[in-house]
């Protein structure tokens, strides 16, 4: 039995529910968990884990949020927003962490994409398993249209994400690249067992669902066709025309998912993956200046599952509605294995637990306090705030 730290970033809520599954699966194997995460991730792994005996605590930490008007993510505007709150982070986050590894001395450290787990496990020498879909733009052959984009190259050499092991789910037939594949797996959806053991008749309405609720282009489209939608993500209750608005709700929206007869969304990974297991046709409409929602929507066309579009227009929403079969019969074609990742995480936590000798209190209290003083450099090296100009600086070797 393993004490582990799983700490999840993202401000979408598709890291948390992915991050469910798998801490699921973890705790069943009688490992205890010290949860990470912030804003409505928190509050979810509270609800969804209240009470559970291998669930020592759930930690609120500090995150980023980005700043979207009418589907598009403003770059500027989120910086200045977030960027005078980085100390503040730094500062919150490194207090609640480094307590607690003083108070728990973890095995093995897990992360979705929250940068200050893969910061200090490096630098306290604790194991590391990275879990994640965002790594499929640094890590894989990707088409060169999104290759060298910044963000891509960002993500492989600026943040890191490299544990002593990886996993990357994805549904795209996309390889990884060459160096990367001695300690790296790609791994197929990692969903709610909710999605495998629930079956329900199919009816004749097309989900939508938003990752903002700035995007209200689409309303006006939508009435022009005469299906029925199902509209999330704008936390309203009511009927306008054939757009039914529903409230977010973690069962009632998987239902809709499973019962529709398609959906249309931005280009968020754990929707679309979902969406790909149970064969629904897609219409992606990415955030603008979100690379990996523009990506993903590229591969669902590539693949045959959908079409994308920059906006949403009267003539690909046609296109889209008139083509449903054709895209299921494709999606139709392809299976994933829903154990894929858990065949074999838990023998690569052995592994790695093993290997690993828990520090006495002395050395991880003075480990701790050396990779503090590098972890100073390297956050602040990356933004050193003054005021709200975010400031490029090196960090010393």
């Amino acid at each position: 039995m393993a004490v582990i730290f799983y700490a999840v970033g993202g401000e979408g809520m598709g890291h948390a529910t992915r991050s469910e599954a798998v801490i699921k699966g973890i705790i069943n194997k009688g490992h205890q968990i010290v949860i990470f995460s912030y804003d409505r991730a928190f509050d979810y792994f509270s609800e969804n884990f209240a009470g559970e005996d291998n669930i020592l605590e759930i930690k609120e930490i500090a995150g980023v949020n980005f700043i979207y008007e009418q589907n598009e993510f403003k770059l500027g505007k989120s910086i200045l927003h977030e960027a005078p709150k980085i100390d503040a982070f730094f500062l919150k986050n490194t207090f609640v962490i480094i307590n607690s590894i003083i108070r728990y001395n973890p095995n093995l450290i897990i992360t979705d994409f929250e940068p200050f787990s893969n910061l200090f496990s490096k630098l306290l020498k604790i194991p590391l398993i990275c879990i994640d879909n965002i790594n499929f733009a640094a890590k894989c052959a990707i088409d060169r249209k999104y290759a060298k984009l910044f963000s891509n190259k960002f993500i492989e050499y600026v943040l890191d994400f490299d544990g002593d092991y990886n996993y990357i789910t994805t549904v795209f037939d996309v390889p990884l690249k060459a160096k990367y594949q001695h300690n790296t797996s790609l791994v197929g959806p990692i969903i709610r067992d909710y999605f495998y053991t629930n079956v329900s008749e199919e009816k004749d309405f097309i989900l939508v669902y938003q990752t903002s609720k700035s995007n209200t282009k689409l309303f006006p489209v939508l009435k022009q066709t005469d299906r029925e939608y199902v509209v999330y993500g704008f936390n309203e209750d009511h009927r306008d025309g054939n757009l039914l608005f529903c409230k977010s709700g973690k069962e009632k929206f998987a239902k809709d998912l499973i019962s529709c007869k398609g959906i249309i969304t931005n280009g968020g990974f754990s929707l679309i993956s979902e969406a790909v297991t149970l064969n629904k046709p897609i219409y992606s409409i990415p955030v603008k200046n979100q690379n990996e929602q523009e990506m993903n929507g590229f591969y669902i066309e590539k693949e045959g599952w959908g079409i994308t579009s920059k906006e949403i227009n009267i003539d690909d929403l046609k296109k889209f509605l008139d083509n449903l079969e054709r895209y299921k019969t494709n999606l139709e074609n392809i299976t994933f294995d829903k154990n894929d990742l858990f065949n074999s995480l838990e023998e690569r936590i052995d592994l790695l637990v093993s290997k690993y000798k828990l520090p006495t209190r002395i050395k991880l209290i003075t480990g701790i306090k050396t990779g503090y003083e590098k972890s100073i450099y390297k956050i602040r090296g990356l933004f050193h705030i003054k005021g709200k100009a975010a400031q490029w600086i090196p960090s010393p070797k």
